[in-house]
């Protein structure tokens, strides 16, 4: 399963993608939810559901 992860603070992030890479997820990650909504939509023109908080 591929994820988009957007996290503003960037130690959490690598932190957070670390522990999905070893949990076997492929994830790329952004670091804003502007930026987020742009790359889903531009890179792999998904329209579905996003889960933001």
């Amino acid at each position: 399963m591929k994820l988009l992860y957007a996290e503003d603070e960037e130690e959490m992030s690598e932190a957070v993608v670390d522990i999905l890479t070893y949990h076997k997820y492929t994830v790329d990650a952004v670091y804003d939810g502007e930026e987020a909504l742009s790359y889903a939509h531009a890179e792999h023109n998904m329209t579905g559901s996003f889960w933001m908080s």
